[in-house]
């Protein structure tokens, strides 16, 4: 499921002859001198290349959805379709995998893109959704339930402090390229210079107020630089705020799902008028009946 789109001499666009039928006709007819011709994956040239041979390739759909779902499946998963929709509206990703690689590694690259997050719900549906600040909600663990409960960080910084600017590395070309002709136009020659496009989303009173305040990048496998850019926009005024990082051992507890929303009740940590989280771990100890839930918000 590969269609080559353009190919590229030393970056200058060689002349589609045509697409090939099969691969027989592919071996048997070449093209024309200074065009290509292609079936599926394949391509043949009309002359030898002067330089750095190049393609513009793609599946049949490569927004973002489609490709996690067609990762999902080959794995044998069920990504929620409502998933699915909102990745698409994200635009075309890039990837170009030449080793063999995990496919929840490659679905968490995609989460990793668009602010998000993955995980196995417990009905063995997949989500891969955009991770956003959690919600007031009538689903309480109070003070009488909960046995210990710790902080370890009030921010998404590496050192525990809010974020203060958020860069993301995207639109990924694979061959950077020196070798151009001298007819490629100014605009084409600095593009494929630099492997990827840069958008940065900063907050300037975030570093005021906290000034070893940390920055994050983000390496992002997505075509767009407008949807990139509001990714970028996204997570800082998400993460630019006050965000604690919690664990509770509680005793008694509704039973939680990862990325869902909880209201934790208690003096402790100063959240004695409640404070909503999400909930981005937990594990059961069926034998004590006790609940270990890690929680941030």
């Amino acid at each position: 499921d590969c269609t080559i789109t353009a190919v590229y001499d030393r970056g200058v666009a060689l002349d589609n002859g045509g697409a090939y039928t099969s691969l027989a006709q592919l071996q048997s007819t070449a093209p024309e001198p200074g065009e290509y011709r292609a079936y599926q994956g394949y391509l043949r040239l009309g002359d030898s290349a002067s330089g750095t041979l190049t393609v513009d390739a793609e599946q049949a759909d490569p927004r973002a959805g489609a490709v996690a779902q067609a990762l999902a499946t080959a794995r044998g998963y069920t990504l929620h379709a409502s998933d699915v929709t909102a990745l698409n509206a994200y635009g075309a990703v890039r990837f170009y995998i030449t080793t063999q690689t995990n496919t929840l590694e490659l679905l968490d690259r995609i989460a990793e893109s668009v602010g998000g997050w993955l995980s196995m719900q417990a009905d063995q549906v997949l989500r891969l959704s955009i991770w956003e600040a959690p919600e007031p909600t009538d689903t309480v663990i109070h003070d009488y339930a909960i046995q210990t409960v710790s902080r370890s960080a009030t921010g998404a910084g590496d050192n525990g402090l809010p974020i203060w600017r958020v860069t993301i590395d995207c639109d990924r070309i694979e061959t950077v390229q020196p070798d151009l002709e001298s007819n490629v136009s100014d605009a084409r020659r600095a593009r494929l210079a630099k492997q990827t496009r840069r958008v940065v989303a900063t907050n300037e009173a975030v570093r005021d107020r906290h000034p070893l305040a940390s920055e994050i990048t983000i390496n992002s496998v997505l075509a767009s630089y407008s949807q990139s850019q509001a990714v970028a926009d996204r997570v800082l005024d998400l993460l630019s705020v006050r965000r604690d990082t919690v664990t509770v051992e509680a005793l008694e507890s509704p039973l939680p799902a990862m990325g869902g929303n909880l209201t934790l009740i208690t003096p402790r940590q100063g959240y004695g008028a409640g404070r909503a989280m999400r909930v981005t771990g937990y594990r059961l100890n069926a034998e004590t009946d006790e609940l270990t839930l890690n929680m941030w918000g």
